[in-house]
């Protein structure tokens, strides 16, 4: 009985030892669970229009379709932080979105027109489309640099992340959005504005060729309107001519 007594004492610090090395070990095999997981970019071309890029000197950055974690935020603090672009704060953007439809932002599909008014009524060059998609198991973010003048797509960029936790960190973010902008920041604002444009600036994708066109279509106008005016030689003209026949002779009458 003693046997046992003893090896029942002898038993207890054998548990106590094997229960902290299995914790230890759960504890070693346990990796943190990263806050965000990004995927690559999805565009692999996504200058669409870079000779335009140039030319834009000031962005406005709209709140983001599905946006609950403060993306948006991201995007326009990490345009602020380039010395060439100025970036229209809410203030204006806020204001500016009640002119164009009341307040009432439109679904992902029919966005870009509605942000390029948007853009115009805030007086910047260019918008910020943003657009945040939840699938199953991840989500997605699509970024657009749309012109305020035409609407039409200057750069675009998409990406799927996945994140733990309620929302992805404030610095996670803006990782993930430098990320996706760093190709585009430095291009921004690298030529003057054209002569005789407002201060918005961007002329909207009107090259030299369109230009030509706009001025051949003009010319015949021009010169219809020159011929709509009869000059004083016409006028002339419209005179009835004297008539070169001899008057006929008393000769030349029948007294009959």
């Amino acid at each position: 009985m003693g046997g046992e007594f003893l090896g029942g004492r002898a038993s207890i610090p054998a548990i106590g030892l094997l229960a902290i090395l299995l914790s230890l070990s759960s504890c070693a095999s346990t990796k943190p669970v990263p806050a965000l997981t990004a995927g690559e970019e999805k565009n692999s071309l996504p200058f669409l229009e870079r000779r335009f890029i140039g030319e834009v000197h000031s962005i406005t950055v709209p709140p983001f379709y599905g946006d609950h974690d403060g993306w948006r935020e991201s995007v326009q603090e990490l345009l602020a932080s380039s010395p060439r672009v100025n970036v229209i704060r809410p203030g204006t953007g806020g204001s500016a979105i009640n002119e164009v439809r009341g307040g009432v932002s439109p679904g992902p599909e029919d966005r870009v027109e509605f942000l390029a008014g948007f853009g115009r009524a805030a007086g910047s060059d260019a918008v910020v489309n943003g657009v945040i998609l939840p699938h199953k198991d991840r989500h997605e973010i699509i970024l657009q640099l749309i012109a305020s003048r035409d609407a039409r797509v200057l750069w675009w960029q998409a990406r799927e992340f996945t994140f733990a936790g309620s929302a992805p960190s404030p610095s996670d973010r803006m990782k993930m959005v430098a990320e996706m902008l760093n190709p585009l920041l430095p291009l921004l604002a690298r030529k003057e504005k054209p002569d005789g444009l407002p201060s918005t600036g961007y002329r909207g994708g009107i090259d030299d060729q369109s230009k030509g066109d706009a001025e051949t279509k003009a010319e015949p106008i021009k010169k219809s309107d020159t011929d709509s005016k009869p000059s004083a030689k016409q006028k002339t003209d419209k005179k009835p001519k004297k008539s070169t026949q001899p008057r006929p002779t008393t000769e030349d009458i029948n007294p009959m």
